[in-house]
Parts: structure tokens; sequence; C-alpha cells
């Protein structure tokens, strides 16, 4: 894939799970998380891509967040909890637009883009598709989901109380 397929197909998934997340209501489970959960680990973790490729952007060595991706994961949802889904929303298109920006500005996408200490590092295309991964897979679960009903996912998965149990 070129850099600017890469970029044009991550940009159609997060725009994809923005249109269907929007027709959601926050509390809709997927079977793993609901669909405000999800959201909000996707937007943190889109404003940790933009803050570290400004830093390969500009030369510096990026801030890199030391913890477990459940932690992190965790932590979102606690500080996105005020915001509206339409305001994570917003928020998640500008800063998949931002990412953007600052990869088209990088010289050099073999060099290396981490996400956080002890995590695997990889080359920015190698992230990007880590990236549309995640991003897909959220967007596929959410799908499924709403195409089977709340009943489907209390057959296949556990029930949110004994998931967080």
């Amino acid at each position: 894939m070129t850099y600017d397929s890469l970029l044009t197909s991550l940009d159609r998934s997060v725009t994809k799970l923005v249109q269907l997340v929007s027709q959601v209501d926050e509390d809709f489970y997927d079977g793993h998380q609901t669909s405000r959960e999800m959201l909000s680990h996707l937007v943190f973790w889109h404003r940790e891509y933009v803050a570290i490729t400004e830093a390969l952007v500009n030369g510096r060595s990026p801030h890199l967040r030391q913890s477990t991706f459940i932690a992190l994961n965790a932590r979102s949802v606690r500080e996105f909890q005020r915001l509206s889904m339409a305001q994570l929303c917003q928020d998640f298109l500008k800063y998949q637009q931002a990412l953007r920006d600052n990869l088209c500005q990088l010289y050099d996408w073999e060099i290396e883009f981490p996400v956080k200490k002890g995590c695997r590092w990889a080359t920015v295309p190698e992230r990007l598709q880590i990236i549309q991964e995640h991003v897909d897979g959220h967007l596929a679960r959410l799908e499924r989901a709403c195409r089977h009903g709340e009943a489907w996912v209390e057959a296949y998965y556990p029930s949110r109380d004994q998931a967080h149990a």
C-alpha cells in the first residue's frame, strides 16, 4: 500500500465508525464495551498518536505513557466521561485530520512510531496498519451487535455485570 492509501483507508474507517456510533445510544453494549467506552478510548489513543507524530515531525523524542493498555483505556473512559458523544465524535475526526497532517509532514516513514513505553515499536506504515486494524475491529464488533441486536449480544457474550465483576 502507498502512504496515501494507508491514510485514506484510515480516514474512511474513522469516518464510518463515527457515522455508526452517532446512530446508537452511548450505553449500547457490543459484547465487549459500551459505545461510549469504545469511542473514549479511540479518541484517547488518536490524541496520543497526534502528540507522538508531532514530536517525530519536529525531531523530538515523543513522550510515551507508561502503563498497561487496560489501565490507559480505563483512564480514557474516566477522562472523557463529561464529554458528549457528539463532542467525542468531533474530536475523533479532528484528531484523525491532525494525524494525517502530521504524517504528511513526516520526512521518513521508515522511522519508528512508538505508542507507549514497553510496547513493540513499528515503522509508520506498520503502525498505521495496526491502528487501522484496531479501528476496524471496533467497527466490525459494533456493526455486528447493531445488526443482531441486544438479545444476540447477551446470548453470545457475558452480561456487563458478569464481564466487569
